[in-house]
């Protein structure tokens, strides 16, 4: 009985409780990892496998954009070649007329008919600002060079630059439109054809850009192949939920049971060694206070117990040691001191 009592004030138990526990958290946070691994790595695989098929969806259709494009130019292209043939036609009639009346070259060139012989608003427009930049311009920026100019440097440079552009522009008016001006007519009238083929041609592309029809164009082949394309990423999108779902109702379970059952029997060897051990423990202790027991009984009735206090035998111990007692009934004469027993 009193060994039972001194195991249990000191909490020695032999109970499979704490263990079971201990190691069941543990288990249960591996298997959390090795989940988490396991999901990271299967959902991996499967958004590379939406990646790639979202990828070969890009291609197939850049591609099929890339040969609409090039279609397209062809088609403009084609439904311009009149256009741009009669262009050609009447530029070389142009230049043709201009060399053979031996005209000055400058005048074949389409800025020169809109300055000397204007007939669109775009004409009317370039020679309004040319006389602006030629009487106007010119002379301010010679003024702002002028070092220590005055305002009046400005009033003798505006109207000579103005006088000067009026004379320049009729000897050059003069030396063409007055000694060829029927020629030049003609030719003028070849830049307006030129001038409208080249609308028609604007036209012509702005139509075909901006239509929706496609049958003119042979992509079949590339509809074809983003729709193959299309159902690939379909069925990956797919395979990848299934994959995610069959992970969670059946794949997760059986790692966990998998796991679960190598724990149990890890737990079933950790057990049992320590279940050996702690019966050599309680073995131990149960030795050591039977062991105890009989010390108190052995020397209780020798020593008395008043002095069976700790502080009381470490003072007999202490006289002993020290010399003022030498022997165990002599040490036990010498009264306790009221330090020691405060202590």
């Amino acid at each position: 009985m009193k060994t039972q009592h001194f195991l249990k004030e000191r909490g020695i138990s032999c109970g499979k409780a704490g263990v079971y526990r201990i190691y069941t958290s543990i288990v249960e946070k591996e298997l959390d990892q090795v989940i988490k691994k396991q999901r990271s790595m299967i959902q991996n695989r499967l958004d590379r496998e939406v990646q790639l098929a979202q990828r070969k969806v890009e291609q197939a259709e850049k591609q099929r954009a890339q040969e609409k494009n090039r279609q397209k130019k062809d088609h403009i292209a084609d439904a311009t070649e009149e256009y741009r043939g009669r262009i050609r036609l009447a530029r070389s009639k142009v230049k043709s007329d201009i060399k053979k009346e031996k005209i000055p070259g400058i005048c074949k060139r389409d800025i020169w008919f809109s300055l000397f012989m204007p007939t669109f608003l775009t004409d009317y427009v370039l020679l309004a600002l040319t006389w602006l930049t030629v009487a106007l311009g010119i002379p301010a920026i010679i003024y702002l060079l002028i070092p220590n100019r005055q305002i009046w440097h400005f009033y003798i440079l505006f109207p000579l630059f103005v006088v000067s552009t009026i004379l320049v522009y009729i000897k050059i008016y003069q030396a063409t439109v007055g000694k060829h001006r029927e020629i030049l007519k003609e030719c003028r009238e070849q830049i307006n054809e030129i001038h409208e083929l080249k609308e028609r041609i604007r036209k012509t592309e702005k139509n075909i850009n901006r239509s929706d029809d496609e049958s003119s164009y042979e992509l079949k082949e590339l509809d074809e192949k983003i729709e193959q394309a299309r159902n690939l990423l379909n069925q990956a999108k797919t395979n990848q939920e299934a994959g995610m779902q069959e992970f969670e109702q059946k794949t997760r379970l059986e790692i966990a049971d998998e796991f679960r059952e190598k724990s149990k029997e890890k737990l079933e060897q950790l057990t049992g060694a320590m279940n050996e051990l702690s019966k050599e423990k309680n073995l131990s202790m149960e030795l050591a206070a039977e062991l105890h027991l009989e010390l108190i009984d052995d020397y209780e009735a020798k020593i008395g117990a008043e002095n069976m206090t700790r502080p009381r035998l470490e003072q007999i111990l202490q006289n002993l040691e020290n010399g003022s007692a030498d022997t165990l009934e002599s040490a036990l004469e010498i009264p306790a001191s009221a330090q020691n027993v405060v202590h």
